[in-house]
């Protein structure tokens, strides 16, 4: 398939550091490999859009063109014969300098989402944002209810992948590092093996709702819940 990828930090390879926020830090990424979308690589053709900083729909003061809703016709402009267009937004718009509530970032991705179907009849997934950790300071500073929203926000994406018949990744889990919202190594890692999978099951069936592919649970979630009742028998 050709798939375009188009989201954050998170997407570019930004590394976890306490220093992610002062000039320059655009320096620290991980290489091409050990980005989640590698996992992808062998089998697909991949466009690439990741920008540090880049929102749904909130305007960052000292960051311009990093609003999608703004820029997306610019952006997928040459990729609109992709056959799957991956969406890996909502992080920054989770800032609380912006006070966007979980709905309210959940509008906007829809909004974002009929834009891109207007120029383009590629197939759509949502990944959602990671859980922030705001133990770390980073975190703690700019998203001070990061934590609370994230989780709301993986319901919000999940309900709204099934109504518009998008399909749906769950990045909640996916462990982040010292910063508290950036992908360890091992972050990047899961979610390539989660990615990899759905991919697998849409090419396995192409004319199936998407909804019916979000019902399926991937390898990590069957683990996850199988140890998750082993637990409760101890």
């Amino acid at each position: 398939m050709n798939i375009f990828i188009y989201g954050d930090s998170n997407t570019s390879g930004l590394m976890p550091a306490s220093t992610n926020y002062v000039q320059g830090a655009d320096q620290f990424m991980y290489p091409a490999y050990e980005c989640w979308w590698s996992a992808l690589e062998n089998k697909h053709k991949l466009y690439i859009s990741g920008v540090c900083g880049r929102s749904i729909n909130c305007e960052h003061p000292h960051k311009p063109f990093c609003v999608a809703s703004q820029t997306i016709n610019f952006d997928i402009s040459g990729n609109e014969n992709a056959d799957l267009v991956i969406l890996q937004l909502g992080k920054n718009d989770c800032k609380t300098m912006y006070n966007q509530t979980a709905e309210q970032i959940t509008e906007q991705m829809h909004v974002l989402v009929e834009k891109i179907r207007a120029v383009t009849p590629a197939k759509i997934m949502l990944i959602s944002p990671a859980k922030f950790d705001t133990t770390k300071n980073i975190a703690k500073k700019y998203y001070s209810d990061g934590e609370q929203k994230s989780v709301e926000l993986d319901k919000c994406y999940r309900q709204l992948a099934n109504e518009i018949d998008a399909y749906f990744v769950s990045g909640l889990d996916i462990p982040v590092g010292i910063d508290g919202e950036h992908f360890t190594k091992e972050g990047h890692k899961q979610l390539g093996q989660k990615v990899l999978e759905k991919v697998s099951q849409i090419e396995k069936n192409p004319t199936l709702p998407a909804q019916k592919i979000n019902e399926k649970r991937t390898l990590d979630e069957e683990k996850a819940r199988a140890q998750s009742i082993f637990e409760r028998m101890r």
